[in-house]
């Protein structure tokens, strides 16, 4: 982060001896990090459906997490999901009805090795 270096000094101590406040070192990387996004679909809801689907693959591309877990899914969005986003993602449908939940795994992150769904 630009600044950083002014904001949080280094190993520095202000003039009455008190330690600059520093970032705990926690011996993880960033790339170790597992980004997770959970979004509710609300797929019965007609209204605007394609603009809500535009700005969810938006938010998804964007932000670019891990693994993508969605909620009331349809048909519809699964069709315009999978068009803009099936290069970057695995997509995992949980169900066979109309009205179902659904899992993107990043590729380059994540890799599905066993599917079962049961009821």
């Amino acid at each position: 982060m630009e600044g950083e270096e002014e904001l949080c000094g280094s190993a520095k101590t202000s003039q009455v001896n008190v330690p600059v406040e520093r970032e705990e070192k926690t011996g993880v990387q960033d790339g170790d990090k597992l980004s997770l996004l959970t979004w509710n679909i609300d797929g019965l809801d007609d209204e605007e459906q394609p603009e809500r689907a535009r700005g969810l693959c938006s938010y998804i591309l964007e932000y670019s997490p891990d693994a993508v877990l969605l909620q009331e899914m349809i048909q519809p969005y699964v069709r315009f999901m999978h068009k803009r986003l099936a290069t970057d993602y695995t997509f995992i449908e949980g169900g066979e009805s109309n009205y179902f939940t659904a899992m993107l795994l990043k590729k380059t992150r994540l890799t599905l090795l066993q599917q079962d769904l049961s009821f």
